[in-house]
């Protein structure tokens, strides 16, 4: 019995040996084995089998009865762990239902009701009382915006005279007054945002009034003479102990100084009508730049691109064959691209004389361009106020020159008169070269260079 249950369990009953097992059954005899040899001894092991496997199952039982111990002592501990996260889920239900009933009793309580009541007014009073001692900006910011529009509209009327007598000499003084305009916008819409902060600062102020009353301010002065004439000078702040100081010298106050010159690009609130107002007259003085300056190239452009000036009909050329024989030096840029490059270049040097890289103001007033013109134009890009307006003009004058060459146009030309076309093309294309505005990702750029061929 011992034997065979050595042979079963050891490694000696796998595939590789089976012969093992059999001689324990039936011992090795020179003779053959009987049926009923072969029964009787295998009877005679059978009782033997059907113990050990009784003692197999009873070890794989007792397996099996450990493992199902183990799974249910973990499930009891998590079930556990899960009733305590419920008991005090239930603990902090039961506290914040206990806190509203004591704030609800509070707040239904009259005295409590009263206190609020006071507190409110009182925070109502302090922004009304903050108000008023900034009511005089308010007032200002809107006189001048009043003042503003009249003169946007005088510059505007002037633009449309430049228009009706294009061939006169461009007048510049027209362009340096909408620059002027320009730029003060942008300086006012700066100084409203640092009002706004100085009004959230909660810095203690007594009360604030200009030198002389609004009514009777020249505001012409803050436009003309900004430099020397600035509402820093002009305004008078008085703080505790009824010191008074000028708005510069006030905003040069460490503490303030850090909070006014803060970038914030929220609109202002407090002076909301005031930003509004300023920021459309912003985006007009934008387009007056641009239409100035546009209004006389493109008037110069419908009188020069005229299929029979480009076909050479005041030459009384109209024979073919003589075309074909024109040599092509013959031809030289006519008077209105001159008159074009020429002002393109002037422009440039206007431009830079009232350029100032540290100009904030005429900086800030030109990311208006965005919202005036239809031409998309990288401003961060740009490294100063010239380059801004130079390159935004460029993209203008190329695209008012495509769109009076279209196919049906080009069509109509004899070949003197493409020829033309082309030698008037390549004397801005030149003048826009040396300028630095020809750039490769604008797209009309490749067809403007299309007509050169």
């Amino acid at each position: 019995m011992m034997q065979l249950e050595d042979i079963l369990s050891s490694t000696a009953c796998d595939q590789q040996e089976p012969e093992k097992v059999l001689e324990v059954i039936l011992p090795y005899q020179h003779q053959q084995y009987s049926f009923e040899t072969i029964r009787d001894r295998l009877l005679s092991v059978s009782s033997d089998v059907e113990l050990l496997q009784r003692d197999m199952n009873d070890k794989f039982e007792a397996i099996l009865d450990y493992e199902a111990r183990e799974r249910l002592q973990n499930l009891f501990r998590t079930l556990h762990s899960v009733q305590l996260d419920v008991m005090k889920i239930q603990c902090d239900i039961a506290f914040t239902k206990e806190q509203c009933a004591v704030v609800n009793a509070t707040s239904n309580d009259p005295t409590i009701q009263k206190v609020n009541e006071l507190a409110n007014r009182e925070r109502s009073l302090r922004n009304s009382l903050q108000r008023s001692k900034f009511k005089v900006i308010q007032d200002f910011f809107e006189k001048l915006a009043e003042y503003l529009k009249v003169s946007l509209a005088a510059s505007r009327r002037s633009c449309q005279m430049l228009v009706n007598s294009y061939l006169h000499p461009f007048d510049w003084a027209y362009y340096q007054q909408a620059i002027l305009l320009l730029r003060f916008c942008g300086k006012c819409v700066i100084h409203i945002k640092k009002f706004e902060r100085l009004y959230n600062s909660n810095f203690e102020i007594v009360c604030m009034h200009f030198k002389q009353p609004i009514e009777q301010m020249d505001f012409n002065n803050f436009i003309q003479f900004q430099e020397s004439y600035p509402i820093e000078s002009q305004l008078e702040v008085v703080i505790p102990p009824n010191e008074k100081l000028d708005l510069k010298d006030l905003l040069a106050k460490p503490h303030l100084k850090e909070i006014v010159e803060c970038h914030d690009s929220r609109e202002p609130e407090v002076f909301g009508s005031a930003y509004s107002q300023l920021s459309a007259i912003t985006i007009d003085c934008c387009k007056l730049v641009v239409d100035l300056n546009m209004s006389y190239i493109e008037a110069h452009l419908t009188d020069g691109i005229n299929i029979d000036k480009l076909n050479g009909e005041s030459l009384n050329i109209t024979n073919l064959e003589e075309q074909h024989q024109l040599p092509l030096y013959a031809f030289a840029p006519q008077e209105y691209i001159t008159q074009i490059g020429q002002h393109l270049l002037t422009l440039r040097k206007q431009t830079e004389s009232i350029d100032d890289g540290a100009d904030e103001s005429l900086r800030f007033a030109l990311n208006s361009l965005q919202h005036a013109q239809d031409i998309a134009l990288d401003l961060e890009s740009c490294e100063s106020v010239t380059e801004i307006i130079m390159k935004c003009i460029a993209r203008h004058c190329v695209r008012s020159l495509l769109g009076r060459t279209s196919k049906s146009v080009l069509s109509k030309l004899t070949l003197n008169g493409k020829r033309q076309l082309s030698t008037d093309a390549l004397y801005l294309d030149n003048v826009l070269e040396d300028l630095g505005l020809l750039d490769a990702s604008e797209p009309n750029v490749e067809k403007f260079k299309s007509l050169l061929a």
